[in-house]
């Protein structure tokens, strides 16, 4: 049996992510997105990607979890996949979150604003 008075409370950093991971959100320490975008490279010539896409790699970019992008842009949840997936293959990248770096990279999000989800 768990005593409730030995349990420590959580800080509220490690609350934000538990919640975050919870709704399929990433989030990055700021020192953490420093390294990765030393260490990831970008593509070098990628294919153009359509204006939706760019809203949807923006908010991606932010942290925001499938259905709150089709939320916010008044698609389906499975049209924003069809685009992260088009988003992923065009800059020949295997990840979102390598896909947020890039997004940082180029200057379409600010580094601060990465990962930043529905705060």
């Amino acid at each position: 049996m768990i005593r409730a008075d030995v349990i420590r409370p959580v800080p509220e950093l490690l609350r934000r992510a538990l919640r975050a991971a919870a709704a399929g959100q990433v989030q990055l320490a700021p020192e953490a997105a420093a390294r990765l975008m030393r260490e990831v490279r970008a593509p070098d010539n990628p294919e153009a990607l359509t204006g939706r896409e760019t809203e949807v790699l923006g908010l991606l970019a932010r942290g925001k979890a499938d259905k709150q992008i089709a939320r916010e842009l008044f698609i389906g949840e499975s049209t924003v996949k069809s685009h992260v997936h088009s988003i992923l293959a065009k800059l020949n990248v295997r990840s979102r979150t390598q896909a947020a770096l890039y997004a940082v990279r180029v200057g379409l999000v600010p580094a601060e604003e990465l990962g930043e989800g529905s705060r």
